[in-house]
């Protein structure tokens, strides 16, 4: 299972790194600029692309939690941006207790462990 969060974060951070190689974009503002200019037609395979592995490994995409006083409490509690916060909070809520992550900073969740 993964959370909206997480399938977003999948699909921008992999749509900047195809812009970056394709169109030479170095930042969220040029990327930004490339999506109002020409849409998401440039990376049509790639979203397709994305879409098909989710389905094929058979992925559920769940809900996020939605609870400000949480998820404020978590970022101030665990030193989280946002979105890791939300993340934290949506594995809480549905019962998931580890995570597949690089990012470290999901270590100082104490009820989440890390599959590196």
């Amino acid at each position: 299972m993964t959370s909206i969060t997480v399938v977003n974060e999948l699909l921008y951070v992999s749509l900047r790194k195809i812009a970056e190689k394709k169109f030479g974009i170095k930042g969220y503002r040029d990327f930004r600029l490339l999506v109002s200019d020409k849409g998401y037609e440039p990376f049509e395979k790639e979203i397709a692309g994305v879409a098909g592995l989710l389905e094929d490994s058979a992925v559920s995409i769940i809900a996020d939690h939605q609870d400000l006083d949480e998820l404020i409490e978590v970022m101030r509690s665990h030193n989280l941006l946002p979105t890791d916060a939300q993340i934290a909070l949506t594995c809480r809520a549905s019962g998931i207790r580890a995570i597949a992550t690089f990012d470290r900073d999901f270590e100082r969740v104490p009820w989440l462990q890390i599959l590196k």
